[in-house]
C-alpha cells in the first residue's frame, strides 16, 4: 500500500468544474454523526427485521450514499478519458456500493465510522492487459488522490489483484462545495483481473459464501488463489502468496482442485440458469438498477433517464429493503455507457464466467 497525501499536481478540470446542478445531483441531507448512528443501526439489526428507527436509518444512508453520485460521475468522466489514451477498447463502469456490503464492511472493520468509508461511490476502469493497465496507473500517479492500494505487486492472499485510488472530489465553483471532501475509490484492472474478480462474486452470490470479503469454503479460496497465480504468471507479474512458483506444480494442484470441486459444471451450470427478464426499453439510458434473485435465478434490468436519478436512488433503497429482510437477492445501481455494456461490466449478476472459465482451461491445457 502506498498513500500520496502530498501529491502536488492538481485534478483534471473534468473533475473540478463541470456544473451538473440542473441534473438535481443528491446532496448531503443530514449531520455526520447521524449518518454514523445509521450506520451502526445498520449492522446491529443484522437478523433483526425491522428494528425500530430502521426505516429512517436506510433513508440516511440512502441520502449520504447518493451523495457520492455526484462526484462520482466526475470521476468517471475523468477515468473515461484517460481510459482511452491508453486502450480504446477500455470499459468503464462506476457503481453505488449496495447496502449489504456497507453492512459487512462494518462488521468487519468495528472500528469504521460510515462516513469514513472510501468506497461508497466506486467507477472500474478494465484495459486488455498488464502494459495497458501500467501505464493507466502511471498516468493516476500524477495525480492527486489520498490513498493508492496496488494489489498486483502485493497481491491479496486470497488472488485479487488490481490498483486502487481514493480521491477527494474538488472544485472551484461555488454550487458545488457541498460534495468537496468526498471520497471516490477508482479501481483499475486488466481483463484477466475482472473475469477473476467477477467469479469470486458470482461464487459467493450462488453458493452464499464470503470469499471476496475473507471468509467461504477453504477449498473454493485455494482455487481462486491458485488460478490467481496462474493469470499472474501470464501477466508477467508477482504471484499470490502461498501458491507454487513452479509452473508444473502450479498447474497440478490447479487441475485437482477444479476436480475437487467440479468447478467448471458447477460455473456452467449457474450461467444456464440465470433468466433474464425482458427489459423496458428507454431511449439514452445509461443507469440501471439490477436485481438478481438468485432463488428463482431471474435477472431483472431497470433502465432510468439521466434527469431520474432521483427515482433511480429510491427504486435502489426499495429493492435493498426488501433484500436486507428475505436475504434472497442482490441489487446495485451502476452507470455503464449502453445496456450493451452491462454484462462486460458485471457479468456476476449475469453468473456469465464465459470469460473466467476460458482462462481456466487455457491455464490447465
Amino acid at each position: 500500500m502506498a498513500t500520496g497525501d502530498a501529491h502536488a499536481m492538481p485534478l483534471a478540470p473534468c473533475e473540478t468544474d463541470l456544473d451538473f446542478a440542473e441534473v438535481g445531483w443528491a446532496k448531503p441531507l443530514f449531520p455526520r454523526g447521524q449518518v454514523d448512528r445509521a450506520g451502526q443501526l445498520l449492522v446491529q439489526s443484522v437478523g433483526v427485521p425491522y428494528p425500530p428507527g430502521w426505516d429512517e436509518a436506510l433513508q440516511v444512508i440512502n441520502n449520504w450514499r447518493s451523495s457520492h453520485s455526484y462526484p462520482l460521475q466526475s470521476m468517471k468522466m475523468g477515468l473515461v478519458q484517460r481510459a482511452a489514451r491508453v486502450d480504446d477498447k477500455a470499459i468503464v463502469a462506476q457503481r453505488l456500493k449496495r447496502l449489504s456490503s456497507i453492512e459487512i464492511k462494518l462488521l468487519r472493520n468495528p472500528n469504521m465510522k460510515l462516513t469514513q468509508m472510501q468506497d461508497l461511490g466506486g467507477c472500474r476502469g478494465i484495459v486488455r492487459g498488464p502494459l495497458h493497465l501500467d501505464k493507466l496507473v502511471r498516468i493516476y500517479d500524477g495525480l492527486q488522490y489520498s490513498r493508492k492500494y496496488d494489489y498486483i505487486s502485493n497481491p491479496k492472499p486470497d488472488g485479487y489483484r488490481g490498483v486502487h485510488f481514493v480521491r477527494k472530489y474538488e472544485s472551484n465553483l461555488p454550487q458545488n462545495q457541498v460534495w468537496v471532501g468526498l471520497r471516490i475509490e477508482t479501481q483499475l484492472r486488466t481483463r484477466l483481473q475482472h473475469a477473476w474478480a467477477t467469479a469470486v462474486e458470482t461464487v459467493d452470490t450462488f453458493s452464499a459464501q464470503q470469499i471476496k470479503t475473507g471468509g467461504g469454503d477453504q477449498q473454493w479460496r485455494r482455487f481462486f488463489a491458485l488460478i490467481g497465480s496462474a493469470i499472474a504468471k501470464r501477466e508477467g507479474k508477482p504471484i499470490v502468496p502461498g501458491t507454487p512458483e513452479n509452473e508444473d506444480t502450479l498447474k497440478q494442484e490447479l487441475r485437482e482442485a477444479i476436480q475437487d470441486l467440479s468447478a467448471l459444471t458447477v460455473l456452467n451450470g449457474w450461467m444456464a440458469a440465470v433468466q433474464r427478464l425482458p427489459v423496458v426499453a428507454k431511449a439514452g439510458a445509461q443507469v440501471f438498477l439490477l436485481v438478481l434473485n438468485t432463488e428463482q435465478k431471474t435477472l431483472e434490468i431497470v433502465p432510468f433517464a439521466d434527469e431520474e436519478g432521483a427515482r433511480a436512488s429510491e427504486q435502489y433503497l426499495q429493492a435493498e429493503k426488501k433484500i436486507q429482510v428475505a436475504r434472497n437477492a442482490q441489487a446495485v445501481l451502476v452507470s455503464v455507457k449502453s445496456i450493451r455494456g452491462l454484462q462486460a461490466a458485471y457479468p456476476n449478476y449475469f453468473a456469465d464466467t464465459s470469460a473466467f472459465i476460458q482462462v481456466v482451461e487455457r491455464e490447465t491445457a
